[in-house]
C-alpha cells in the first residue's frame, strides 16, 4: 500500500493496517519517511514482484497464505 497513515489517536503508521507506529502527527515529513523507509523490507515468501511491506509481520493480513504449501 505505501502510504504514511495518520490515525485518531495522533500517531502516524508506516501503513493503514499497521500496528508499529513511525512518529506522530508533530514530527517533520523528513523524519517519518526516514523512519518508514528503516521498516521497509520484502516479507519472506513473498515473489519478486513484491516492492516491500513496512509491517512484514502483517502484510495486509495474508502472512499466514504466504506459507501455506501450493
Amino acid at each position: 500500500c505505501h502510504q504514511l497513515s495518520l490515525m485518531s489517536d495522533g500517531f502516524v503508521y508506516g501503513c493503514c493496517e499497521g500496528f508499529s507506529k513511525i512518529g506522530k502527527i508533530t514530527d517533520s515529513v523528513e523524519d517519518l519517511v526516514n523512519e518508514y523507509s528503516k521498516r521497509l523490507s520484502i516479507p519472506e515468501g513473498c515473489n519478486s514482484n513484491c516492492l516491500g511491506c513496512v509491517e512484514p509481520n502483517f502484510v495486509c493480513g495474508l502472512k499466514e497464505n504466504l506459507s501455506k504449501p501450493k
